[in-house]
């Protein structure tokens, strides 16, 4: 994704007044600006809106493993056991990350803003599995159970351990449905919101600013691999201001 700030888009053209393909790492810069006081406005804006793309790309992900958990509800019990526990996993683990983890590299955006009513219990419950199940081993609710138990038979007193694990439930699953129906929408809001700060901040920016961030370009060959669609597609992806997230 790209926004074209009007200034900058004025400084990379050619003679004949045609803009040139040229790219730019922001992230990069605002590491190399950070303690610029005079960049402070353009910083910020940078990390916010890197932290909802990043967390909007994190929902994306949850949505899809959400999807594939509901298609197993149907399956064979041998193909629920190969692939729901970590299709769960992924779900719990990366919704978490997304909406309660606190992070030095990404700042958290308030996903949970999202949630009112019996829907912030739903989410509080999820953030409980991940805690008390998923990340640290609990019996949590009835998904774990394991007990030594001693007994005896014809041959006379023994100890054994049995263990029973839940891979998933269907009322998580569905609960996760719910939260990611609610949660996309809103970071996609707030990722429209955090460009037009971001684009106002490029367009404001002083020519001092401006050298800092063109010292850093960006090689979608690089990035990507020189084979990759992502990386063929680059140059057609649009402005982020025109697409308006489609």
């Amino acid at each position: 994704m790209v926004v074209e700030a009007e200034s900058c888009r004025k400084s990379r053209t050619g003679s004949q007044g045609q803009a040139m393909k040229q790219a730019f790492d922001l992230s990069a810069a605002a590491a190399s600006l950070a303690n610029n006081p005079a960049a402070k406005g353009l910083v910020g804006a940078i990390r916010r809106f890197d932290a909802i793309t990043s967390v909007r790309v994190d929902l994306q992900t949850v949505r899809e493993a959400v999807d594939a958990l509901k298609g197993l509800l149907q399956s064979d019990e041998e193909v629920v056991s190969l692939t729901g526990l970590a299709l769960l996993t992924t779900a719990v683990i990366t919704y978490a990350r997304a909406t309660d983890t606190n992070s030095k590299t990404r700042f958290r955006v308030g996903i949970a803003g999202a949630f009112d009513g019996g829907v912030k219990d739903v989410h509080k419950g999820i953030i409980k599995l991940r805690d008390n199940v998923i990340a640290h081993f609990g019996p949590g609710d009835n998904w774990n159970d394991e007990r030594i138990v001693w007994y005896s038979d014809d041959d006379g007193f023994a100890f054994t351990a049995v263990h029973r694990r839940v891979n998933f439930m269907a009322k998580t699953i569905f609960a996760l449905d719910l939260l990611c129906l609610l949660a996309l929408p809103y970071a996609k809001e707030l990722e429209i919101a955090r460009a037009k700060d971001l684009d106002d901040a490029l367009v404001e920016m002083s020519p001092k600013i401006e050298a800092v961030i063109v010292k850093h370009p960006f090689d979608p060959d690089a990035f990507y691999g020189s084979t990759s669609e992502a990386s063929k597609h680059f140059w057609n992806r649009g402005s982020l201001g025109e697409r308006r997230f489609e």
